[in-house]
């Protein structure tokens, strides 16, 4: 028996599509959030042993929570004041709407901050999504991306922890929610 909200997913799945895909246009970049660049200088974990424990994905000694969860690769246990960076490569220049795939089982869901060269801007709320693994995707506004590879780093607030599954940014067009969920 399988139970799941994600039905358009599952599908997909059955006929062999590549779920990593789904919902992305042509024009879409996608990093999934395990993909961080692991250099001290570009993350802050407030807590410096991985909570992951076995279930962790990347090197035991960078204490950014790459988790296992279910079989699906992701940052978890983001507490408040942490931050993460993730490179992005744009073939194109111009402007991209940003979503991000995450969870948060506390209400409130907590906030992210988005850095894309020119510093911080304002904190974005994140919605609480019920559970830790119930993931949901938000739209975090239009960033402009210049061509080749650049940093986007994610700073967050939560007053006990969030998970982030990917980013996906679309050129030249809206967000399209739910397409990606």
């Amino acid at each position: 028996m399988l139970q799941t909200d994600n039905v358009r997913t599952v599908n997909a799945w059955r006929v062999g599509r590549d779920v990593t895909k789904l919902g992305t246009k042509p024009s879409s970049i996608r990093v999934q959030a395990e993909d961080y660049i692991d250099d001290p200088a570009l993350y802050h974990d407030a807590n410096p042993r991985n909570e992951c424990g076995t279930r962790a994905i990347r090197s035991s000694s960078s204490p950014v929570d790459a988790c296992d969860l279910d079989g699906a690769h992701i940052i978890q246990y983001i507490r408040d004041g942490e931050w993460f960076t993730l490179p992005v490569t744009a073939t194109q220049p111009g402007n991209y709407r940003l979503s991000i795939r995450h969870s948060s089982d506390t209400e409130p869901g907590g906030t992210v901050s988005v850095d894309t060269g020119k510093g911080f801007g304002k904190p974005i709320a994140l919605p609480n999504t019920t559970h830790n693994r119930a993931f949901q995707v938000t739209d975090l506004g239009k960033f402009k991306l210049d061509r080749g590879t650049q940093q986007i780093k994610l700073k967050f607030t939560h007053a006990d922890y969030a998970s982030v599954d990917w980013i996906q940014l679309n050129r030249g067009q809206r967000a399209d929610v739910e397409l990606m969920r």
